[in-house]
Parts: C-alpha cells; sequence; structure tokens
C-alpha cells in the first residue's frame, strides 16, 4: 500500500503550484516543477501567479521539456488591472486554461491579513450592494470564458461572492468551476457548504498546503472527512505548494495521497481526484 502512493502519482496534474520567477522567492522555478513532476510519471501541472500571466511562462517551459504537459492562466488581481476584460482576453488568446478570482487584492483577503480592505476588490457591484448584483465587467469575463470553456477559480474571494458567481456563471454558461481550497480561512466553506457547492456542479480543490506547518489550518482528518461524505466525483486534489519551507509539488502531492490512503480513501477515489478531474477540466 505504501507504494500505492507513488502508483497513483502517475498520470496525475497538480492543478495548483508557485514557482519562480516570483515576487516571493519560491522552492522551484517553472523547469524544476516540470522535470520534477516528469520524473514520478505525472501528466501535468498548472502554475499560478499572483501578479502576472501565469501562461507565459508555462508556455516557454512547454516548449523546452517535452512529455509533460505545463498549464497557467491569470489572477485577477490588482497587478493586472482586477476585473480586466481586456487582460483575461490576451490570456485566453496565449493558451490560458484557468483564470483565477483575485487573491492577493480581494477585499475578503485584505479583511482576512487585518489589512486595509477600501479598495480590496469584490465580485459584488457597489452601487448596488444590498442587491448583491455582479459587476459588469465580471459579466463580460465570465462570457469570455464561457466562449472559450475554461476554467473559473474562485481563489480569495467570500463564501458570499463564490454562491452569487457561480449563480451568474450558471446563467452564463460557464462549465468549468473550481472553488479554490475551500477550507481556507478566506472561503471557510464547511462541509455543508462544500456540498452545496457541488450541487451547484463546481469542483473542490482540496489544497494540501493547509495541512502542512507552512500553513496548518486544517488537518487530514478532515480533508478525508469532506472526501467520504462528498465522494470523488467533484472533488480534486492538489497541494498549492512552492514555498520554501514546505514539501515540493511532487512531495506533498505523494504524501497527499498516503495520507488519504491511510484515512479510507479508495484508490479508485483518489485516480479520479488527481488524474481524472483535473485532465477533464483542463481539456
Amino acid at each position: 500500500m505504501k507504494r500505492e502512493a507513488f502508483r497513483l502519482l502517475e498520470n496525475a496534474i497538480d492543478t495548483h503550484i508557485h514557482v519562480n520567477p516570483d515576487l516571493k522567492e519560491r522552492l522551484l522555478d517553472g523547469f524544476e516543477a516540470a522535470e520534477e513532476a516528469k520524473k514520478v510519471g505525472m501528466k501535468g501541472i498548472v502554475i499560478k501567479s499572483h501578479y502576472t500571466m501565469s501562461i507565459i511562462q508555462a508556455n516557454i517551459v512547454s516548449n523546452i521539456i517535452s512529455g509533460i504537459y505545463v498549464f497557467g492562466g491569470i489572477t485577477l488581481n490588482q497587478a493586472v488591472g482586477g476585473f480586466n476584460p481586456e487582460g483575461v482576453e490576451v490570456a485566453i488568446k496565449y493558451g490560458a486554461k484557468i483564470i483565477w478570482m483575485p487573491t492577493v487584492s480581494a477585499k475578503c483577503h485584505l479583511m482576512n491579513k487585518g489589512k486595509d480592505f477600501s479598495k480590496g476588490l469584490t465580485v459584488f457591484d457597489e452601487k448596488y450592494d444590498k442587491e448583491k448584483k455582479i459587476r459588469p465587467e465580471i459579466i463580460e469575463i465570465l462570457d469570455l470564458i464561457a466562449k472559450a470553456n475554461i476554467i473559473l477559480a474562485t481563489s480569495h474571494i467570500s463564501y458570499e461572492e463564490t454562491k452569487m458567481l457561480i449563480k451568474e456563471c450558471q446563467h452564463i454558461g460557464v462549465k468549468k468551476i473550481i472553488i479554490t481550497h475551500p477550507q481556507n480561512v478566506y472561503t471557510k466553506m464547511g462541509i455543508e457548504r462544500q456540498k452545496e457547492m457541488v450541487e451547484m456542479g463546481a469542483y473542490l480543490e482540496h489544497c494540501f498546503n493547509l495541512c502542512t506547518p507552512h500553513l496548518p489550518i486544517i488537518c487530514a482528518d478532515d480533508f478525508a472527512k469532506s472526501i467520504l461524505t462528498l465522494g470523488p466525483d467533484h472533488c480534486i486534489m492538489a497541494t498549492d505548494m512552492g514555498q520554501l519551507d514546505n514539501f515540493t509539488p511532487v512531495e506533498g502531492l505523494r504524501v497527499f495521497i498516503q495520507m488519504m490512503l491511510d484515512r479510507g480513501v479508495k484508490s479508485d477515489w483518489i485516480e479520479k481526484m488527481v488524474q481524472i478531474n483535473p485532465a477533464k477540466l483542463l481539456n
């Protein structure tokens, strides 16, 4: 059984890693991350940046290293103009597979960090705050995502924003939605809220980073309980790794897999969460 985790890494795709170059020093760069993943037989990785279009770096790495898929996208923080339809359109033309909602610029993120959130980004149009209407530029962005049939990921926006955003996605026709680390302090989704997201058609991206000394927010038992309760069909196991004081992404994913095996999650369920579901969404 201990070797089973290595077997399950084969053809896996980690949908969430951070690499150099970055404003914050990372453990490895995109080339190193791709080589490490390729060495264990993984099918692909997704590079995420808080500050720039990661699809550019993903394309460069893909051109140099064969035998593994390297995906990227754009995160809609202030550094790229926030909710910027033109930026999203350009990213899609470069081949972006994921459009992430704001992380470090999100109002919810800044509030939880105890920082000034007066200029923080929220999906709600504050002109109609009581009615909780979606900002018009986000409608444009969702339309671009729907037409390209790529993924919308929620990142660090609040549960209330996420719920309204998914409803708008359903109306516009966005079919691929990832709830980024639902257990994080920003999103604050317990199992009941996670179930609600799944019933709305979204995928839960369980990120192992939340269960490490770097960011000890939840424990492995919490991940296992969520997966065993909700099933694997709308779940993804990823790492959100690349920090200097953490596992490498590949080792993190292996440990995550092993921990879930040890807690009764079946191999075929894990295969669905690390291989089948990510591949389907990124196709």
